[in-house]
């Protein structure tokens, strides 16, 4: 008895499961872009952060207001 249809794994065969494994790599790189580049935003903000206190361009209470804002995004 021959079965109609779309035969092996609904059409995908084994090509489907390589496609799937990249559209699946691509989806994790993107997001440990996305990571590490708000990351690096939030180092960025520190180290200037950091530089006006040490220039004297803010207090130490400002700094610590500043830094825990930062902190929390």
């Amino acid at each position: 008895m021959m079965r109609h249809g779309y035969g092996m794994m609904n059409g995908f065969g084994m090509g489907g499961g390589l496609i799937m494994c990249f559209g699946l790599l691509i989806l994790i790189l993107v997001a440990l872009y996305i990571y590490k580049h708000n990351n690096n935003t939030n180092s960025d903000a520190l180290e200037l952060l950091k530089m006006k206190l040490v220039k004297g361009e803010i207090t130490e209470e400002e700094y610590i207001n500043k830094k825990s804002i930062l902190l929390k995004k």
